[in-house]
């Protein structure tokens, strides 16, 4: 079954140093896309070049903020 996590703050301090584990778990019980909100401006910079780290990793998921610019 692929899953998505609709509503997650990938930018929130408590991601910190600890964001790929994270990932990776939740990849292994099939979430494969994530929906990152932003809560202030400050994190458009930062999902962004998430987002990008992500895609050039060439991992299977995919991370997107309704915030800025689609991907």
């Amino acid at each position: 079954m692929r899953l998505a996590d609709a509503h997650i703050h990938l930018t929130d301090k408590a991601f910190e140093g600890r964001l790929e584990s994270v990932l990776e778990g939740a990849r292994g019980v099939g979430i494969q896309r994530f929906l990152s909100c932003a809560t202030e401006p400050a994190d458009w910079s930062a999902l962004r070049q998430l987002a990008e780290k992500v895609r050039s990793e060439e991992h299977t998921s995919e991370l997107q903020s309704p915030n800025t610019t689609s991907y």
